[in-house]
């Protein structure tokens, strides 16, 4: 099993995949938000991103790296959703967020790369956590405020094996960790 999470650690706002192996950083929040918890990275925001996993390809994207309309961020949002759509296998992009004024439409990310998991894990109260599979649906939505983790298996896609052990899960009601090992 394995999770993406976003942790506020030092100086950087990053999104890391944590399986039995540890921790790997995969990106850095671009975007500045006013709140001063963490400072944007303007250079290097990704590390391994998108990050393998078997036959899926994993992306990570931090709150308003998700949607704002800032250049630099918008081509840096648009370099990675290409690198999903190339991408033979399974891909699955994962937002950590705390939205408190926009709510993420994972339409507009699967309008650019049609066959893409898209998975909010909102601490924010404007948008709960969904899990969006590659079609108009919402199949997994956490809207109370309380934390919570749903997972689902990874269907067949392109006529390949469907892997049991293979989840997508969502939590809601994240908050910031300063400090974090």
């Amino acid at each position: 099993m394995a999770f993406v999470v976003g942790v506020i650690r030092g100086t950087d706002n990053s999104a890391y995949w944590v399986d039995a192996g540890g921790p790997v950083a995969i990106c850095h929040k671009m975007g500045d938000d006013l709140k001063r918890l963490y400072r944007p990275r303007r250079t290097c925001a990704d590390e391994k991103n998108p990050f393998p996993c078997g036959n899926a390809q994993v992306g990570a994207l931090i709150c308003m790296d998700a949607w704002d309309a800032e250049p630099s961020i918008q081509e840096r949002r648009n370099c990675l959703l290409e690198k999903l759509r190339r991408w033979l296998g399974r891909k699955i992009l994962c937002v950590p967020a705390w939205p408190t004024v926009y709510n993420l439409d994972h339409r507009q990310i699967q309008a650019l790369v049609p066959d893409c998991w898209v998975v909010l894990a909102s601490g924010g109260y404007l948008s709960g956590s969904f899990i969006a599979p590659p079609s108009e649906t919402r199949v997994a939505d956490c809207v109370s405020v309380d934390n919570q983790i749903q997972f689902l298996p990874l269907p067949e896609l392109d006529g390949g094996p469907a892997v049991s052990d293979s989840t997508v899960g969502g939590s809601a009601n994240n908050r910031p960790i300063r400090g974090a090992a």
